[in-house]
């Protein structure tokens, strides 16, 4: 399980994911006072790395963030055992696709979000196109070659 100690009590922002795009996001967090908690799968992302190299002002906790049940679980698990007081005002998606995982986050800690409602036409891109087509916004001729996949989102 992951060690869970701040020395500052901060707002904190769950940054979901910590590629090598989302590491600026992170940072941004941080440099406007929240604590970020990164959560990715990889503990050698460089964003997992940087908060591991910053423990005074921020977290990493490893979950796979494309999937909401691993994020809940994870999160939940370390949540409900640590003795944090911070406030949660937010969840990201650090340039992730993963707008699922910020909804559900959302939902637990009651801080804004797009909603499930909307983060799975987000995620899923078929959804998507048959959402824009349906409600007669412009889109290309699309084709969809992997049906099983569209039957998995949903």
């Amino acid at each position: 399980m992951a060690s869970v100690k701040l020395t500052k009590s901060r707002p904190i922002i769950f940054c979901i994911g910590g590629g090598i795009e989302g590491l600026p996001i992170i940072q941004k967090v941080d440099s406007l006072g929240y604590c970020p908690i990164v959560l990715d799968l990889s503990e050698y992302s460089p964003g997992f790395l940087w908060a591991r190299s910053h423990p005074d002002r921020a977290m990493a906790w490893q979950c796979d963030a494309y999937n909401p049940r691993s994020v809940l679980s994870s999160v939940s698990r370390i949540w409900n055992h640590s003795r944090m007081t911070s406030e949660v005002v937010g969840a990201l998606c650090c340039a992730v696709d993963a707008p699922d995982s910020q909804a559900i986050l959302a939902r637990k800690f009651r801080t804004p979000s797009i909603g499930m409602e909307c983060a799975v036409p987000a995620k899923n891109k078929w959804v998507q196109y048959e959402w824009l087509k349906k409600h007669d916004i412009p889109v290309p001729p699309t084709k969809l070659v992997e049906s099983h996949l569209v039957s998995e989102a949903n």
